[in-house]
């Protein structure tokens, strides 16, 4: 288990005022996003940024008083409370966090700046101010469509739903591009160029919110995009048991693979490749594995360079 928790709301607000004020543009993603769009689960404090603003967003955080962690990805807190995150370019840790490992199996709070071709790379960049109305991609956090705050008042990264509207504006992606981002990176893993548990809790999480529906249907559905819609359509098929669906959604998986690939828009692979400890030998043995599936389906694959 990871031992990272979010930033509270506030902090979270201290960062986004920030990168406003310079300029920065930015959008939260990961598990805080979930907690917004109505999940309960937490685990880190995860900013994306577009690629050529990585700098400014990294010396705004110092400016502000986050203390720039020199260490990188062998920084104990990151080996032991990132779980199955992506590696982030850039990470912080607030001022109490002194030592670089978690204190007494305590949470541990860190900041972490993501390039947006990474993790959003088919979205357009964050806007510098607020979005418009009718931005296909970003929305606020405090938007009436998303589920009514419940707080945790002695637990403040606890609490989850949308941001009152009297609180500093926060930008997130819409819910139906970012669940689109999050299971065209899970078609990315199947060839095993990089670990996908991550992704696949992000995807578990969305399905889950969408049928239980703490947001409507519109803004998860209204403007779904070929091949995502067949896929959602089987996993949120509830005549079927959960295990049934998700067979058939793994088939399915491979089929937009192949739809992707063959469209160049498959996404390039992530930072975090594999799970410690694979050796060569286990990843041929996954690309193999992931090819001979293709086979038994009958599913082609153009080769051609991503």
């Amino acid at each position: 288990m990871g031992t990272e928790i979010d930033l509270s709301s506030h902090q979270e607000e201290e960062v986004a005022y920030a990168l406003d004020n310079a300029k920065v543009p930015y959008c939260i993603w990961g598990r805080p996003l979930l907690r917004i769009y109505g999940d309960s689960a937490t685990q880190f404090s995860g900013w994306v940024i577009p690629d050529d603003r990585l700098e400014d967003a990294s010396e705004t955080l110092v400016s502000i008083g986050y203390r720039f962690c020199q260490i990188g990805e062998e920084c104990d807190i990151m080996q032991n409370g990132n779980g199955s995150h992506p590696h982030s370019d850039y990470h912080f840790h607030p001022d109490e966090v002194l030592q670089h490992s978690p204190r007494n199996g305590l949470p541990t709070v860190t900041i972490s700046l993501y390039p947006k071709s990474s993790i959003l790379w088919s979205f357009p960049d964050p806007p510098v101010g607020l979005p418009e109305p009718n931005d296909a991609y970003y929305m606020l956090a405090s938007d009436e469509r998303l589920p009514c705050h419940i707080g945790a008042p002695l637990s403040p990264w606890l609490s989850w739903g949308r941001r009152s509207p009297e609180r500093y504006p926060l930008k997130i992606p819409k819910p139906i591009k970012y669940l689109e981002n999050m299971v065209a990176r899970r078609c990315r893993a199947l060839d095993g160029s990089e670990d996908p548990y991550h992704w696949m809790k992000e995807i578990y999480s969305l399905v889950n919110i969408m049928m239980s529906n703490r947001i409507p249907n519109l803004l998860f559905l209204d403007g779904v995009s070929s091949p995502f819609e067949r896929y959602l359509a089987i996993m949120c098929n509830d005549i079927y048991p959960l295990s049934k669906r998700k067979e058939k959604a793994w088939e399915y998986l491979h089929v937009m693979y192949a739809d992707l690939k063959n469209n160049f828009a498959l996404p390039p692979p992530g930072k975090q490749f594999f799970r410690a400890g694979e050796d060569l030998n286990t990843r041929i043995a996954k690309w193999q594995g992931f090819c001979n599936r293709l086979a038994k389906w009958k599913i082609k694959v153009l080769e051609h360079e991503d």
